[in-house]
């Protein structure tokens, strides 16, 4: 899963292996990403200024199953009720779809799409279809809008790579 950063390598490592915690490790660490994180499926989030002993506290808490978190009292709050639904809808898809979406942001054709994944041009109108159905959005312009309002709100995480950028 390579060439792709922010919380979207989340999203793919959830879908993947949904039952494997996944922290976060990362130089950002401002509430919202925070909370974008843990919202999106991370068990943690771990500031990469955090001392040894904490890192090793919350990788125990993670792998007891609970949950790690650097926010307290106002800190932890709610997102956005829009970001929260976009980040809804990006969870859904597949990792496959993920890359289909990063490569129509990047401007490239259907068939540049295929010959670049090695499937057919029929595959990934398939997969079109799906992004477009699961963003619920009507075209290709509107789901690459939502990707871009999606990395704009969401994504300035240093995490896991996969298939959005």
């Amino acid at each position: 899963m390579n060439g792709i950063g922010g919380l979207t390598g989340l999203i793919s490592l959830r879908v993947l292996q949904p039952m494997v915690p996944v922290a976060i490790v990362s130089a950002t660490d401002d509430a919202v990403t925070i909370r974008a994180a843990l919202a999106l499926g991370a068990a943690g989030f771990i500031s990469k200024s955090s001392s040894p002993e904490t890192i090793k506290e919350a990788v125990k808490t993670i792998l007891d199953g609970q949950i790690w978190s650097p926010l307290v009292g106002d800190e932890v709050g709610e997102l956005d009720p829009e970001i929260v639904e976009l980040i809804l809808c990006m969870r859904k898809l597949t990792p496959q779809q993920g890359r289909v979406l990063a490569m129509m942001a990047d401007g490239m054709l259907n068939k540049q799409i295929a010959h670049e994944l090695n499937v057919s041009e029929a595959t990934i109108k398939a997969h079109v279809s799906a992004v477009l159905y699961k963003l619920g959005v009507e075209s290709q312009t509107q789901a690459v809008i939502r990707l871009a309002r999606f990395k704009e709100e969401v994504l300035p995480v240093e995490a896991p790579t996969t298939g959005l950028h």
